[in-house]
């Protein structure tokens, strides 16, 4: 009788663990490395740790998968006409911890609705002079009805150093954006839009943070927000742009922008440029430099209040 309750024991524990292993294999992220050739197609939960990889082509992430990456540095220099990052579909992840992604010819995390990037660096290798379509491309950050947050980060050089079409829930604190002094190339704004510029869809429920951040360097406007609405900006600084910041309506004249934040703001020879745009507050920014100023058209329900000029 023991040997018979010892041996069906055993087999259930052996079982057990069997189970427990297929689970693991399931559950568990798979440690990967790149192909020598081609893009890097990601098909199931993959981490990457402690890497250092000069990749052929780019990383592609399949809907449903999350890719996580830390403390690696990935250069792109053939991943021509190609983002470094690209997500396959909206339930597609990023997760970047202590990384850098470098050298890639045009664009850097693109098609990506959930991100979570901390300490990293996405840079540009080249920040193209270019038409506009084509500039469209070479953005830092793309996405649309994006959520997560970037925390302690830079991303430089390129176009549109963010370019985003609608934002669920998002959070841009401690960072840096801007060209290098090195850059060949202009512009660099941060760019939020409306996710329908067609039909004058404005983010529904969605809300952006900036906060903590440094904007500087660029050689146009720092920030653009066009129909959108539900976008706080606090204790920012804003230096050495060709603009401040410019709220407006879409390029199609589509939804106004409406229930904006900027608090505490520090911005030198840079200037907020409203039109369109409807119950906002503009409290508490200093203003540095004679080109520093507030200009309001076509608005209403602005208040401006407790702000400094020097």
């Amino acid at each position: 009788m023991r040997s018979r309750l010892f041996a069906s024991t055993f087999h259930g524990a052996a079982a057990l663990l069997l189970l427990c292993f297929y689970c693991s294999l399931e559950l568990w992220p798979a440690l990967a490395s790149p192909p020598v050739s081609g893009d890097w197609q990601i098909n199931s939960n993959t981490e990457v740790v402690d890497l250092e990889e000069i990749l052929p082509e780019a990383i592609v992430v399949t809907d449903g998968v999350t890719f996580t990456v830390h403390n690696s540095i990935f250069s792109f220099p053939s991943a021509a006409n190609k983002a470094a990052i690209h997500c396959q579909g909206p339930n597609a992840k990023i997760v970047l911890n202590g990384t850098t992604l470098k050298d890639m010819p045009q664009a850097g995390v693109t098609g990506c609705v959930q991100i979570e990037i901390t300490d990293s660096i996405i840079e540009s290798g080249v920040s193209p002079t270019c038409a506009e379509a084509q500039c469209y491309e070479a953005v830092g950050l793309d996405g649309q009805s994006v959520e997560g947050f970037v925390e302690n980060s830079v991303v430089r050089n390129f176009y549109k150093n963010i370019f985003m079409a609608g934002v669920s829930n998002l959070r841009i604190t401690n960072s840096l954006f801007e060209h290098s002094k090195d850059s060949p190339g202009e512009d660099g704004e941060l760019q939020f839009v409306e996710p329908n510029t067609a039909q004058g869809v404005t983010w529904e429920g969605g809300f952006l943070l900036l906060e903590n951040n440094l904007i500087q360097d660029l050689t146009y406007d720092a920030l653009e927000l066009y129909s959108v609405a539900n976008v706080t900006f606090k204790n920012n600084i804003v230096k050495n742009v060709g603009s401040g910041f410019h709220f407006d309506r879409g390029h199609d004249n589509s939804g106004d922008v409406r229930l904006i934040h900027a608090l505490s703001n520090t911005f030198e020879d840079s200037s907020i440029r409203m039109e369109y745009t409807h119950d906002s507050i503009i409290d508490s920014n200093t203003f540095i430099g004679t080109n520093s100023v507030v200009q309001c058209k076509h608005c209403s329900g602005i208040v401006i209040r407790n702000n400094k000029f020097d």
